[in-house]
Order: structure tokens, then sequence, then C-alpha cells
């Protein structure tokens, strides 16, 4: 089957899922790109906002495990829907912060909320997408993060600068009751039929490959005595660290140091976003395309 040729179904589950990550990155982007108008309101320090960033990663650490076994013992359609609630709600609850430790409790909290999503968007796209289909089924899906950049910074800040940080705030909390009547309606298990076939498809898979099945602990022990996986999250986890410290940190930067208007910064980073969303794919196609080591292109990408 032709990896692009979705079904009506598959095309809606996709859309339901990329709409759901999206707004999971706006959630968790929304106080970057009005913190320099939420510092000055509320009388916070730079170090104070980034420990509030800190916060919702610290919750979003916690869960994202526990949140895939989760989505495996109730369903991800359930645990779509209540980390759709449960975001849209803490958000909402955003807009009546007062203090340091309120605004910390609820990032955290936000965090927590946010933490099964990822897990729960990609065991959908399991179910319904064959393998020849998922890779570019989780492509298509990844871009929404990128995405995600462009479309907070593209209203959060207006909204904060002439509405209030706290309209800002509710504003956010709404776009996921949006999504979460779609979901409701379109993320369900596929047929018997159809799971049976995706089982069929990943024996088969397996069997070309001449592995058989093996334990968490068994996969586990590879990864840590592989020096390509050692080095490959190394460089990984640095990666998004400075990927997402431009994401958090540029708005408050521009604003504070370069004396830029709010809006302004938001406009700069909702073209960062736009380039990374070009990007992503771009440099999948070239990966495959150029006669260079994927390796040693990484690298070449890392140092740009």
């Amino acid at each position: 089957m032709n990896r692009l040729s979705f079904s009506r179904t598959q095309i809606l589950i996709l859309l339901s899922v990329w709409l759901t990550f999206l707004l999971s990155f706006v959630m968790r982007l929304s106080w970057a790109s009005v913190m320099p108008i939420l510092n000055e309101a509320l009388h916070f320090t730079a170090k104070m906002g980034s420990q509030h960033i800190s916060a919702f990663y610290f919750g979003y650490a916690l869960t994202v495990l526990p949140g895939g076994i989760l989505a495996d013992k109730i369903g991800y359609r359930r645990t779509i829907l209540f980390s759709l609630i449960g975001m849209a709600a803490v958000t909402a609850l955003m807009s009546t912060i007062t203090d340091y430790n309120m605004a910390w409790g609820l990032r955290f909290l936000l965090g927590i909320m946010s933490g099964p999503v990822q897990a729960s968007c990609l065991s959908a796209i399991g179910d319904h997408f064959g393998p020849n289909q998922r890779g570019a089924a989780v492509g298509i899906f990844m871009s929404c993060t990128s995405f995600g950049i462009t479309t907070v910074n593209l209203y959060a800040p207006y909204v904060a600068t002439h509405y209030g940080w706290q309209t800002a705030f509710l504003a956010t909390a709404i776009l996921p009751l949006v999504v979460l009547v779609l979901c409701y309606f379109t993320v369900r298990k596929p047929s018997a039929e159809i799971l049976a076939q995706r089982e069929a498809e990943a024996s088969e898979a397996t069997a070309k490959l001449g592995v058989g099945q093996t334990s968490l602990v068994e996969n586990l022990k590879h990864i840590v005595s592989n020096r390509n996986i050692r080095c490959l999250a190394i460089a990984g986890f640095f990666a998004t660290g400075t990927t997402w410290g431009v994401t958090q940190w540029a708005n408050l930067y521009m604003v504070k140091q370069l004396g830029v208007t709010a809006i302004y910064a938001g406009q700069v980073m909702s073209v960062f976003g736009t380039a990374a969303l070009i990007a992503k794919p771009t440099i999948g196609i070239l990966s495959d395309i150029l006669p260079i080591k994927k390796n040693h292109l990484a690298a070449l990408v890392m140092f740009l």
C-alpha cells in the first residue's frame, strides 16, 4: 500500500492526534510567550520565571512513562480525553495566579496532565496505520511540535498585551475543548479484523528481522550496552535542550534585553516555528538522497 494513501478514518485519526499533541505544546509554551508581561505584572524575577518553566517539565517527566502504561490499561481514547480536559482546566486556573507558589503548582500540574499525550497519540497511530504507513503518519504527526510554537506566538502575546495575561490563558484553555469534541467522535479502537491484521503485520516484520519477542529488561540492557544508542541519546539530550531553551527563553530575552515589544517577540518566534516546520521533513528527505552518512549530517546540523 502506498504510504500516503490513507483512508478517511486514518485521516480523521491523524488529524485528531495531531491537534491533540499540537495543543499540548501550545499549553506548555503559553507561559513562555506571555512571560515578559506576566513577570512584570506579578513581580517575578527571571530566575522565578525559569523555575516555573522547570515546574512543567518536572511534572511532564514524571508522567510520560506512567501515561503510556495508562493508555495501555484504559485505552488511548480515554487517556487523550482525560488529558485534554485536564490541560484545559489547569490552563484556565492559571488565569487566577497571584503568587509564586500557586504558579509553580499549576505549572507542575499542567506537566502531569500533558505527560500521557504523546504515548496515547502514538498508540492510536500504531493501531490504525500499517507498517508501511507509520513512518509517514508519525512524520506528519511530529510536525505539530513546530507548528505549536508558531500558533501560540501568533496570538498569546497580542492578547496578553491588549487584554491582559489572564485573558491569554483563558483563550488558550478554550482550544483543548474544541479538539476534545473532535476526539470524542473520531478516536476509537479499530475493528477486531483490523487489529488482527496489525498483529499479523507486526509478526511478519519481526520475522523478517530474524528476532523474537524480547522482555523490557532485555531491551533496557541492549540500550545501555549499545554504544551507538548511548551516543545518540546524549546528542539528542543536548540538541533537545538547546532547541527548547530557545523556545522558552527567547521571548523574555528579546523583550528585556533587546527592548522590543512582546508582540514583536512573538512574531519572531512564529517565524522560528515555521522554519522548523519546514526543516523537519526537509532534513529527513535530504538524509535519504544525499551521499552523506546520517551521523555526519546530524553532526553538521547540530554544528549549524
